[in-house]
């Protein structure tokens, strides 16, 4: 579900945030790995997001990254 996660993630934060999300990937990660705890946290970061909308991004990536049923949240509750 990795692929459908971060088109799911370029939904909820649009284009501009999630290039530019992306591009600093790029740069901080280039030569190295980055774990899914710390993508997440870069991800959350990068959402601009604060109080509940951020909890809900938060357990978006729970869902979609961890979870063992299929995920409740989706791209349009963040609307």
């Amino acid at each position: 579900r990795g692929a459908m996660t971060l088109q799911g993630y370029r939904e909820i934060v649009g284009d501009p945030t999630f290039f530019a999300f992306a591009n600093d990937l790029m740069d901080d990660y280039r030569y190295g790995n980055i774990s899914t705890e710390q993508f997440i946290d870069e991800a959350k970061d990068a959402s601009g997001f604060s109080g509940a909308k951020l909890d809900l991004l938060d357990e978006y990536f729970q869902q979609w990254l961890y979870g063992q049923t299929k995920p409740t949240i989706l791209p349009e509750d963040f609307a």
